[in-house]
């Protein structure tokens, strides 16, 4: 048996161990670079345990969530994607194009992305691509 001084000491380090894991399952995505070096506007933030998304551009934030289907197809694309196995970098030998950047952050890791728009990327990857940029289309503009 532990001595009580002991064994309290223990139950605090657990306990601030405990404090510390996280188990934030999110995404960011943004669109750098162009012709003008200022991207699109593009800013997405996917909390991915309830779908809601948050846009931000034009000094305006709107906000939506996703349907049930619609983030489950989103949480299958990102595990697809394979991140930790994911170049850090994607880049095509061409000028002036947008720059398309994935960080997700699952259970306190956090793995992210930068892909040319031209650059060839893996399938999967390219299907997330895809799914993010229809979604910042669809999130409407704030008034």
């Amino acid at each position: 048996m532990l001595p009580l001084p002991r064994l309290i000491t223990l139950c605090l380090v657990a306990a601030a161990a405990a404090a510390c894991t996280t188990d934030e399952q999110a995404l960011d995505y943004t669109v750098s670079g162009g012709l003008a070096g200022q991207g699109d506007g593009t800013a997405l933030s996917i909390d991915l345990h309830d779908g809601e998304v948050t846009q931000h551009a034009g000094g305006n934030t709107v906000h939506l969530v996703l349907a049930p289907a619609e983030l489950a197809h989103l949480q299958q694309l990102v595990a697809d994607a394979q991140f930790p196995t994911l170049a850090p970098e994607y880049h095509c030998s061409c000028s002036d194009m947008y720059v398309r950047a994935v960080e997700v952050r699952l259970g306190g890791a956090a793995h992210r992305v930068a892909v040319d728009d031209t650059a060839a990327v893996p399938s999967p990857l390219q299907s997330l691509l895809e799914l993010l940029r229809a979604l910042s289309v669809r999130a409407p503009a704030a008034p």
